[in-house]
């Protein structure tokens, strides 16, 4: 996976991702009347005053990744102030690692909606958006050693062997239930998402020349594994 780790660090394992909506429905009225509607800001608040809490309760650690990390990051609600808000939502972005699959984070996340759908007047509906797993790794692979071998001979430096605080590609792979290894190693700066976000030019044509040593290397490597049997 060629995303942006920098071509001095060969990435073996990687945190996954959970994005997921909330959003609140009510009834709109006037704010002189709310005892005529439902206010939906209020409403996703009962929401958000719980999963902070049920998410602390993962206190696992991955010795490369750390923990599991759940953050609001995006609230939005109401039409105007002097009306109940008929509609409010939010969205929560989570870095998992493999000690919780995804799966076991979704059930808390609809248990919890259910459980808040029972009471009178709250109507909350949950949506996730590319939901990524967690990369398990090991750094002996002779894929991640062959990597470091090749970087450190054509950028002349030492490659690093790392795990990744954020999620990548090589996630989508893992629905193949397959077994193979996964890495990322690619050109880039440390200001990802920032505004002034650059790949040095010089990092950029050496990691064409490492791409295009790697991958014969790769394939006479699986030969030669391949004779062992």
């Amino acid at each position: 996976i060629a995303e942006p780790s920098g071509l001095d660090q060969v990435v073996y394992t990687a945190r996954g991702v959970i994005d997921y909506k909330v959003v609140s429905t009510g009834v709109a009225s006037h704010s002189a009347q709310p005892e005529n509607g439902v206010n939906a800001i209020d409403n996703l608040m009962k929401f958000y005053n719980a999963v902070g809490p049920l998410m602390a309760k993962y206190t696992k650690t991955d010795p490369v990744l750390g923990g599991l990390l759940h953050n609001v990051d995006l609230i939005s609600g109401g039409e105007q102030v002097n009306s109940i808000p008929a509609h409010a939502e939010l969205m929560a972005n989570m870095r998992t690692i493999p000690a919780y699959p995804n799966q076991i984070l979704y059930d808390e996340l609809e248990a919890l909606i259910d459980r808040l759908n029972q009471e009178p007047g709250v109507q909350l509906e949950l949506s996730y958006s590319y939901p990524e797993e967690a990369i398990p790794g090991d750094p002996q692979a002779p894929l991640v050693q062959l990597a470091k071998q090749i970087s450190d001979d054509i950028c002349q430096h030492e490659t690093q062997i790392v795990g990744s605080g954020g999620a990548n590609d090589g996630a989508e792979f893992l629905r193949a239930k397959a077994d193979f290894t996964s890495i990322e190693i690619g050109p880039g700066s440390d200001t990802s998402h920032q505004v002034d976000e650059y790949i040095e030019l010089d990092d950029y044509l050496q990691a064409i020349t490492f791409y295009e040593t790697l991958v014969p290397a790769f394939f006479a490597q699986i030969g030669q594994s391949s004779k062992r049997q």
